[in-house]
């Protein structure tokens, strides 16, 4: 029997054939969409981490200028609030230039692990001179990219944090 000038035979030769190509063009097109997926995540985690950066050396900046952070830590802990302004007055002293090139903030996705409950989002390592000096368990908000300073740790094993 003929099916469009086709025999039963040539027809399920042609089903049988496209079956392994399926099995693998489907595979192939998964890992792609996957792929793309990973590397958006990895953007915005990317743009994340150079957010809270900012965030954290426009701090330090602004101790460095004398000028107030009580805006900026307006989201944190009262604690935090109260207590960070002093200890980062005492990191970022003279000699320091304005532009403070000798200030390095490392950032890193995830709470710290002996000091964070899971809270944060991320913790920054401020350095000076390559020296660590203070680090900063952060909260980042997704929607309005506002930053909170959860808790601050010494590099002399001192901790402070809200629950203080």
């Amino acid at each position: 029997m003929t099916t469009n000038g086709l025999s039963s035979q040539g027809t399920a030769r042609i089903r049988a054939g496209r079956g392994p190509l399926r099995r693998l063009v489907f595979p192939i097109l998964i890992l792609l969409v996957a792929a793309a997926l990973w590397m958006f995540g990895r953007q915005d985690q990317h743009e994340d981490i150079e957010h809270v950066r900012r965030y954290v050396r426009e701090l330090c900046m602004d101790v460095a200028a004398g000028r107030d952070i009580d805006v900026k830590l307006r989201d944190s802990d009262a604690h935090v609030r109260r207590t960070l302004p002093d200890v980062l007055e005492n990191i970022i002293q003279p000699p320091l230039d304005q532009e403070l090139t000798e200030l390095r903030v490392r950032v890193q996705p995830g709470d710290h692990r002996e000091l964070g409950d899971g809270s944060a989002t991320h913790t920054a390592m401020i350095e000076i001179n390559d020296v660590p000096m203070l680090g900063l368990r952060l909260y980042a908000e997704e929607p309005a990219r506002r930053v909170r300073v959860l808790g601050y740790w010494q590099v002399d094993g001192r901790y402070n944090s809200a629950a203080e």
